[in-house]
């Protein structure tokens, strides 16, 4: 079960540098449409690099974003039913 644990840990950083990624490729995060005045999104356009991983699924959520929240889910499931403290008793 801890290879869960892992699982979602590598999920979670490889949202985050996905998001980085195409935040440093572009100087902020491509939007499909910015709802309001806002300084880290801009427009998507057809010169923005990694035009994909931007926040182009609903919501305004980007691929990134929902490794990482499935990551979170993951591992809030294994601390629900005990899988992670079970094995940390188990190695004391």
């Amino acid at each position: 079960m801890i290879e869960a644990c892992f699982i979602s840990l590598i999920m979670a950083i490889t949202g985050a540098e996905l998001n980085m990624a195409v935040i440093a490729a572009n100087g902020g995060m491509p939007v499909k449409e910015i709802p309001m005045a806002y300084d880290r999104w801009i427009a998507l356009t057809e010169t923005t690099k990694f035009p994909y991983l931007g926040d182009v699924l609903p919501f305004y959520l980007s691929i990134g974003d929902v490794l990482m929240f499935a990551s979170i889910a993951i591992f809030l499931i294994l601390v629900a039913r005990n899988e992670v403290v079970r094995w940390q008793n188990s190695k004391s």
